[in-house]
C-alpha cells in the first residue's frame, strides 16, 4: 500500500473526528476561557517537563556548545590533524545534544531562532564559499540561512577535503575558511547560552503557572510547538524529503538529508530526534529518569484509538520508526536511493503518528493546532 493510499485512510477515518475537534475546542473557548475543565495536575508535569527534561536538555546543548567553540579556539592555534578530529567529535556529540533540545521551539527558543540557526539544510556550498571569499556576512540574516549552522560546519568539516591531514593542510593555506568555522559556532554558543540564561532566570517560573490549555498557554504552546517539529523537521526533514516522500515526482533526494558530507550519523540523528520527542511526550529525563508527561495526562483523561490507550498507539508507531531506521543498511544519504521503499515506511510511521497527535490528542486536551502546514490533516 503506498503512502498516498494510507494517508487517504487516515484522513477519511479522521473527517468525523475532525468536525468533532473543532466543536470541543469551541466550547472549551466557550465554556473554560482558562483552559482545562479535569483535574489533573497539569503543573506538576509542567514542573517535571521544565525542570528534568527541557532545561537539562539545553544545559547538555549548552555545554556541547561550549565545548566545541573551545576545541575550534583550539584548532585556530594549532592547525593539526588531531585538533581537527576533535572539533569533528566534538560537532558530533553538538549535534546530537541538539536532536533532544531542537523540540522546544517556543518561549526564549522561538525568540532567538535557534531552529533555523542551529540545523537549517541542505546548505549551499556556493553560499558558504561566497561568504568566505568576501568576509563580508551577517550569520543572522535570513538571507544566510542556508549557509550557517552545524550543517554548514558539517561542509567545513567533511565536506571540502575527506581526511583530516589534507583539511589541516588547506585551512593553514586558507584562514579564512577556519573563521567562519568560529564565527558560526560562536553565534551558536552565544544564542543557547542566552536561551538557557532566560530559562533559569524568569522563563521557567512563566512556563509553569501557565497551567491552562488555552493557545497561550504552556500546554499549548508545547503541543503546537513539539508537533511542528516532528512534523517539519523530523518526519519532513530528516526522512520524508530526502526518500521523495514529499515530492511530486517521487524520485530520492539524497542531497537533502542531514549530515550530507559526514553522512554516517543521519540514522542516529534521526533516532535521536525521536528518541527526544519521546523524552517530552513521556516527561523523561535524558538519564531515563520517568516523570510526568503528556502520556500521563492521556492516561488520565482515558483516551483510546481502535480500543487500545492512544499513548501506546503513539509510542508504538514512533518506536517503530526507529527500530525500522536501526535497521537500515546504508546511511541514509545512500539508504533514500538503496532501500527508499523501508525509507518510505519509516515516513509512513511517523504520519500515522502525527494524525493521532494532531487530532485525538489535542481533542482530548481541548488544545487548538495553531500553527500552519500543507498536509490537510
Amino acid at each position: 500500500m503506498t503512502y498516498r493510499m494510507i494517508l487517504n485512510i487516515l484522513k477519511l477515518k479522521h473527517l468525523g473526528l475532525m468536525t468533532l475537534v473543532l466543536f470541543l475546542v469551541s466550547c472549551n473557548d466557550d465554556e473554560n476561557p482558562d483552559g482545562g475543565g479535569d483535574s489533573f495536575d497539569r503543573q506538576a508535569m509542567l514542573v517535571n517537563l521544565a525542570d528534568n527534561v527541557i532545561v537539562p536538555s539545553y544545559d547538555s546543548l549548552t555545554s556541547a556548545t561550549a565545548s566545541l567553540k573551545t576545541k575550534v579556539e583550539q584548532l585556530q592555534g594549532s592547525v593539526s590533524a588531531e585538533n581537527i578530529n576533535l572539533v569533528k567529535s566534538q560537532w558530533k556529540k553538538t549535534l546530537s545534544a541538539w536532536q533532544y533540545a531542537g523540540v522546544y521551539n517556543f518561549g526564549p527558543s522561538a525568540d532567538r531562532g535557534l531552529v533555523a540557526l542551529f540545523n537549517p539544510y541542505p546548505v549551499s556550498e556556493t553560499h558558504i564559499e561566497e561568504n568566505i571569499a568576501s568576509g563580508n556576512y551577517n550569520l543572522e540574516s535570513a538571507s544566510n540561512i542556508n549557509a550557517i549552522g552545524l550543517q554548514a560546519i558539517d561542509y567545513l568539516l567533511f565536506g571540502i577535503e575527506t581526511e583530516s591531514e589534507n583539511l589541516a593542510e588547506f585551512f593553514s593555506n586558507n584562514p579564512n575558511y577556519l573563521l567562519y568555522l568560529n564565527d558560526n559556532v560562536v553565534l551558536l554558543d552565544s544564542k543557547i547560552q542566552s536561551t538557557l540564561q532566560e530559562w533559569n532566570q524568569s522563563y521557567r517560573s512563566t512556563f509553569v503557572n501557565a497551567t491552562g490549555t488555552d493557545i497561550g498557554s504552556s500546554l499549548g504552546q508545547l503541543v503546537n510547538s513539539s508537533i511542528e517539529y516532528l512534523e517539519i523537521y523530523v518526519r519532513d526533514a530528516k526522512i520524508g524529503i530526502p526518500a521523495g516522500a514529499r515530492s511530486s515526482s517521487g524520485f530520492p533526494l539524497p542531497a537533502q538529508v542531514e549530515a550530507f558530507y559526514n553522512g554516517s550519523v543521519s540514522n542516529e540523528m534521526l533516532d535521536k530526534g525521536l528518541e527526544g520527542w519521546k523524552n517530552m511526550f513521556l516527561g523523561n529525563s535524558l538519564d531515563g529518569s520517568q516523570g510526568s508527561g503528556l502520556d500521563d495526562y492521556l492516561i488520565f483523561l482515558g483516551t483510546t484509538f481502535d480500543g487500545n490507550p492512544l499513548h501506546e498507539e503513539i509510542l508504538n508507531r514512533l518506536t517503530l520508526a526507529q527500530e525500522k531506521t536501526l535497521a537500515l543498511n546504508n546511511d541514509m544519504k545512500l539508504a533514500v536511493v538503496e532501500e527508499q521503499d523501508a525509507c518510505l515506511e519509516i515516513f509512513e510511521e511517523l504520519q500515522r503518528s502525527i494524525v493521532l497527535l494532531k487530532v485525538d490528542m489535542t481533542s482530548a486536551m481541548g488544545i487548538q493546532i495553531t500553527y500552519v502546514d500543507n498536509d490537510g490533516d
